[in-house]
């Protein structure tokens, strides 16, 4: 609601006004009471907020010649001309029975000084947070309820009812989890082995429903994000084909564009505990079928591992047990069960030991014969004298010891003195300048080699490592010149007469990203998804052209170019700053510079080094202040530094893509 008589821009929207109008009531008694510096903080915000409230310039004015407690009678009067405000106890209490906490909040917020002043107010609002913090907690609870009630387990909803009772004692959804546990079960079918909703396993119902979708797929919640709405409806696919795993990656893929997704986080932990509950409904149904087995139903028994292995075929305990009953049904000797410890009872036992059985281990050859086994009597008195010797024998023990560990140590001796140049090489002098050392291959002509066999990008690979001090450095810039224009381009790999359909797709993605990089003035990124593009077919008419003059453009930067695709990112650094010395900044240093601090620094956060990773972070916006990707990784490295890992944490730095 607008506030009325408003000395302000009347086109603001209402929440803005009310605002502003109680941030200045705010600097009012401020004013009044003498604090002069927090009501000039006040008049600041009001008019950041709406520059045309000329009241505040009033009060501001006022406060510039006041050296104590303001008369703010007059300024109190204008801005309420008329009768006051309605209560606001009436508008939050709506609001809190609609559920809408985030508008109360705000609305609280804009009015704080009311708010303040009364106790009922207060305990409104608390009670509004409190629901909204309690509300990702509650659906976890809901779907525990719903499941339990599904499966008959009627106590265990009836618990998971009344934590979410206590949270929120009020939500909707209550009433209708509680009419869900009240209603009778469904009858249990007489005979198989279901799952929830009462589909069998491997059936068609099975493959062809969706099992409970969490959302309807018109019914996501999206925030106007076309990557998170397409990683939410991508989710949902999967979640309903049952395929949980791919839904929890697919949605938790989100948390790179938005690392507070509140329904990604709930669509994870809804697909977790639905993943959990299946694979625990399995194993029930595999030990069941277990049980069937050694009781030697083998018909009941294979339904079960077949049902098992039609709705997880990773399932290989289950498919081990088939081969079992398969071996059986040929005649085979039957073998142990996997995984178990096989009782064979001992036929060829003494009558004494005619109970007994032998444990035999698993990797014991089914052809091997098991040997009985033997009585064997205490050991007599007289065979205990060798122990009486121990002391003597111990001497010549230590002895032979002792001669084999000093013969071990001059052998190492030996070895070391005659591989001493080998494994310290730098106890050896330099040698003179210009001079190669002894053994040292010539790198001139190692290139040479892999030029002759056609393997001309390793041979100018092998030339851009030579350094400028070295004699051949003249030689090896002159081989790079005339090989390169010898080069050929990469071919694309082809299928048949030409590239498919869906690589041609591919490669005018990564042409259009080229476009819109080299539009925005990125040539150091247009040429590298040229490149991408290039390597999946290739180029032709004008898109060659272009990537043709890039990379002749492009060529003073053709060694750091040449490190950025090999990600040698401290070498690059380093070769960038002295560059940047040399020459001064330029748009492309800058895009290379910032592009491996972030790269070394998502490196950090895969090494649980959220310092480190900060630091790299904050090096690159010192170069590039507005990469908004880069701010929200020093953000999150921040944000890390001071909190310990979490499983959010764990899946943004495994989803985060390098550039």
């Amino acid at each position: 609601m607008a506030e009325p008589n408003y000395p302000g821009n009347s086109s603001l929207p209402p929440e803005i006004q009310q605002r502003v109008a109680g941030t200045f009531r705010q600097s009012l008694d401020l004013a009044a009471k003498g604090s002069l510096r927090e009501a000039q903080l006040g008049c600041d915000f009001v008019l950041g907020l709406d520059p045309e409230f000329h009241l505040a310039r009033k009060l501001a004015d006022l406060l510039a010649l006041a050296d104590g407690p303001v008369d703010v009678s007059e300024l109190a009067a204008e801005l309420s001309p008329g009768a006051p405000p309605p209560p606001l106890a009436p508008k939050l209490a709506e609001l809190l029975a609609a559920r809408e906490f985030e508008q109360l909040l705000a609305l609280a917020a804009s009015n704080r000084t009311q708010v303040e002043a009364d106790p009922e107010l207060q305990r409104l609002v608390a009670v509004a947070q409190e629901r909204l913090e309690a509300e990702p907690y509650l659906q976890p609870f809901f779907e525990q309820a719903r499941a339990a009630a599904a499966a008959g387990r009627r106590e265990e909803a009836e618990r998971a009812l009344a934590k979410a009772r206590t949270l929120d004692p009020e939500h909707p959804e209550l009433a209708k989890i509680a009419q869900l546990i009240a209603a009778p079960p469904a009858p249990e079918p007489a005979a198989g082995f279901l799952i929830d909703d009462e589909l069998e396993l491997g059936s068609p119902a099975f493959e062809s429903a969706p099992l409970a979708p969490i959302a309807a797929s018109g019914a996501l919640e999206t925030g106007g994000d076309a990557r998170i709405d397409d990683l939410l409806r991508e989710g949902q696919a999967a979640f309903d084909r049952g395929e949980y795993q791919e839904a929890i990656d697919s949605w938790s893929r989100i948390f790179l564009v938005d690392i507070d997704h509140r329904e990604a986080s709930r669509l994870v932990d809804l697909a977790r505990q639905r993943k959990a509950e299946v694979e625990r409904q399995l194993e029930e149904i595999f030990h069941e079928a277990v049980m069937k087995y050694e009781a030697g139903d083998a018909a009941e028994a294979r339904e079960g591992f077949e049902r098992v292995l039609a709705a997880q075929p990773g399932f290989y305990a289950a498919r081990e047990y088939l081969s079992l009953l398969d071996a059986d049904e040929d005649g085979a000797a039957p073998a142990a069960a996997p995984g178990l410890i096989s009782v064979v009872p001992s036929e060829a036992a003494p009558e004494s030991h005619s109970a007994h059985e032998i444990f035999t281990p698993p990797d014991i050859p089914e052809s091997e014969p098991i040997a009985p086994p033997r009585t064997v009597a205490p050991p007599a008195f007289d065979e205990l004298a060798p122990a009486r010797r121990a002391g003597r024998s111990g001497r010549n023990l230590f002895a032979f010891i002792g001669g084999g560990v000093l013969l071990l140590l001059v052998a190492g001796g030996l070895w070391l003195w005659q591989s001493w140049d080998r494994l310290f090489p730098n106890s050896q002098p330099p040698p003179a300048a210009g001079q190669m050392q002894p053994g040292a291959s010539d790198p001139i002509a190692k290139a040479r080699k892999a030029y002759s066999e056609g393997r001309i990008p390793s041979a100018i690979a092998l030339l851009r490592k030579v350094p400028e001090s070295s004699e051949h450095y003249a030689e090896a810039q002159s081989l790079i010149q005339q090989w390169e224009a010898l080069a050929p381009t990469p071919a694309a790999p082809v299928n048949g007469d030409g590239p498919s359909p869906e690589q041609l797709a591919r490669r005018q993605q990564w042409l259009d990203r080229a476009g819109r990089e080299l539009a925005s003035g990125e040539r150091v990124r247009a040429l590298f998804s040229f490149e991408q593009a290039a390597k999946i077919a290739a180029l032709d008419g004008e898109a060659a052209t272009t990537l043709a003059t890039l990379t002749l453009e492009l060529e003073p930067l053709a060694a750091e170019l040449d490190l950025r695709r090999h990600e040698e990112w401290e070498l690059l650094l380093n070769n960038l700053w002295r560059r940047r010395e040399e020459s001064g900044r330029s748009p492309e240093i800058d895009r290379l510079m910032v592009d491996a601090y972030f790269n070394l620094g998502l490196r950090d956060l895969l090494r649980s080094e959220p310092a480190a990773a900060a630091g790299k972070f904050e090096e690159g916006l010192a170069i590039d202040p507005r990469d908004e990707e880069l701010q929200r990784f020093a953000r999150f490295a921040r944000t890390y530094q001071e909190r310990n890992e979490d499983l959010l944490f764990r899946i943004f730095v495994k989803y985060a893509p390098q550039r």
